[in-house]
């Protein structure tokens, strides 16, 4: 019996592991390949983007925490088989997410200038970094939206579909970058603007997939 019960939490926690896994690896070769993309317009536009991470992930970095308390609190309401509260959670994390991103959204992009030049950039990247930290910025919201109903949906066991998500964005940022930063088959040119802009669709697109779920 100790034996069954073993093999069927073994299952379990593959089951809601392998999409994690899999979304981590994913993410990190669309991370790879985004970087390449942006290579092509110079080593500056490479430095302009790794300039924006340490102001974009110290924004980021409260809505982790949020999030982790989401995961813990609606696997603890629907352990005791309270689904309402579980959606309350929900509700009102979003509600608080999206106030907090507002308010860091506002004041990113009006201090990017001085943010930007804290990170250490110089007269060849200070201007890209600062143009694609403001239009990461203000697409922050879809991100932080889709990270939060993400969370929600772990701590209620349902692993896929922040993989499905996350995959999906990387997809529609890496077919972005190719149309906008080089402007091909039509599309304008943008370069580094570009670069960010494909960024923000993918969000959008997870965004818009973690609300239908």
């Amino acid at each position: 019996m100790l034996k069954n019960i073993a093999r069927e939490q073994y299952t379990e926690a593959i089951r809601m592991a392998w999409p994690a896994v899999l979304e981590s690896v994913f993410v990190s070769l669309a991370g790879i390949i985004d970087t390449l993309m942006v290579s092509s317009m110079g080593t500056y536009a490479v430095a302009a983007t790794g300039l924006i991470l340490q102001p974009k992930y110290l924004s980021l970095s409260f809505f982790f925490a949020i999030n982790v308390a989401v995961s813990a609190l609606v696997a603890r309401r629907l352990g005791q088989n309270n689904r309402r509260n579980a959606n309350q959670v929900l509700v009102t994390s979003v509600a608080v997410v999206i106030l907090l991103c507002i308010a860091l959204t506002v004041i990113t992009v009006i201090f990017a200038d001085p943010l930007i030049a804290l990170c250490g950039s110089n007269a060849d990247t200070h201007e890209g970094a600062v143009i694609y930290f403001r239009v990461i910025q203000i697409g922050m919201m879809f991100n932080v939206l889709s990270l939060v109903i993400n969370a929600a949906q772990r701590g209620a066991g349902n692993t896929k579909i922040a993989m499905v998500t996350n995959v999906t964005s990387s997809i529609v940022n890496i077919i972005f970058n190719y149309l906008l930063i080089g402007g091909n088959f039509g599309f304008p040119k943008w370069g580094l603007f570009g670069a960010a802009f494909a960024t923000v669709l993918g969000t959008v697109f997870a965004c818009g997939m973690s609300i239908q779920s």
